[in-house]
């Protein structure tokens, strides 16, 4: 596949990829609409979860927010914040993996439901995961 059909393919995710990001910035009382407007975003689409967003808007909307409000490390700040618990029915499904493979193998079958052109893999070598 030439480098040209890839960059022109469009990618989604689920709202509910977007929601840890916007609970972050409004718990900091960080007002979202207007910058979810601005790229492009409609907080209607935010209000169910398996709603699909176009991937381009998504990095729009965080690079735009998190330029206005000086928030250089969003990833990891939102990271450090968030749980499995509140990351709905997928979430829940990884938390009942009886191992840490199992609940890595788990999430890495289970990306692509929730977000377009996302492949994970597990693999191991000199009998390490």
């Amino acid at each position: 596949m030439s480098m040209s059909s890839l960059s022109s393919k469009i990618h989604f995710s689920q709202a509910s990829l977007l929601l840890p990001v916007i609970l972050y910035l409004q718990d900091r009382g960080i007002s979202v609409d207007a910058y979810l407007q601005e790229a492009g975003i409609s907080s209607v689409l935010m209000q169910e979860q398996s709603n699909l967003l176009f991937r381009r808007l998504v990095f729009q909307f965080i690079n735009d927010i998190c330029d206005a409000e000086g928030i250089e490390d969003i990833g990891l700040l939102v990271g450090q914040n968030l749980s499995l618990q509140k990351m709905g029915e997928i979430g829940q499904w990884m938390l009942n993996g009886q191992t840490v493979h199992d609940y890595l193998r788990r999430g890495c079958k289970r990306i692509s439901e929730v977000s377009t052109a996302e492949y994970y893999w597990l693999s191991t070598a000199d009998d390490q995961l």
